[in-house]
């Protein structure tokens, strides 16, 4: 075989062996490209496939809660009695609420829409997680007409219908229920998956 030959085998050998190399790292590449614009479609409008959660509200009784659970944990609806209600509505109309720790829900875990007098985008329905903040405690439905509607065992912490923490019950550093991102369309609550800030 003559030198050139062999020149232009090797030559032509290193040319597919190059485009083989620019293939297969395109081929890498492509999925990495594509989460970036769907991350970027999210940031820009609103995705439909983001509410993790759907289910009917119309038929949930007052004063009880229903348990929703998914893969992330477990989020809680507490439709509320028409006196829970009325008491949320007296106690946010008062200027300084000293009973609890944070009565205007400025340093709660909830989406800035939802810091609003019952903690929720309809006052009828509290969602939540029903863990406190500082050990991760479950807290449970407490019976009875006083403003208290939750406490949990670990501190015995007090909270009254949009998930405030009592300023004298359980330890120093709990505060409110965290509230997820949710709305209510057409008789149904949707959640979506949301991550408390740090």
């Amino acid at each position: 075989m003559s030198k050139l030959n062999q020149i232009n085998k090797r030559l032509l050998l290193v040319r597919l062996y190059k485009l083989f190399l620019l293939i297969s790292f395109l081929g890498l590449l492509t999925p990495f490209l594509l989460s970036l614009t769907v991350f970027i479609s999210d940031s820009e409008k609103e995705v439909v496939n983001k509410w993790v959660v759907s289910v009917p509200v119309k038929n949930l009784s007052s004063g009880k809660i229903h348990a929703l659970p998914w893969s992330g944990g477990l989020y809680w609806v507490y439709k509320r009695t028409d006196r829970d209600i009325s008491s949320l509505k007296g106690i946010n109309s008062q200027p300084s609420s000293s009973q609890f720790r944070d009565a205007g829900s400025n340093d709660s875990d909830q989406p800035v829409n939802m810091a609003n007098n019952f903690r929720s985008t309809d006052e009828q329905f509290f969602v939540f997680v029903p863990l406190e903040s500082k050990r991760g405690c479950q807290v449970r439905l407490y019976g009875g007409e006083s403003a208290i509607k939750f406490i949990e065992p670990c501190f015995g912490s007090q909270y009254d219908a949009a998930g405030r923490v009592f300023k004298e019950s359980g330890h120093k550093d709990q505060m409110n229920l965290s509230v997820p991102m949710h709305k209510i369309e057409n008789g149904t609550l949707k959640i979506a998956v949301w991550i408390k800030s740090k």
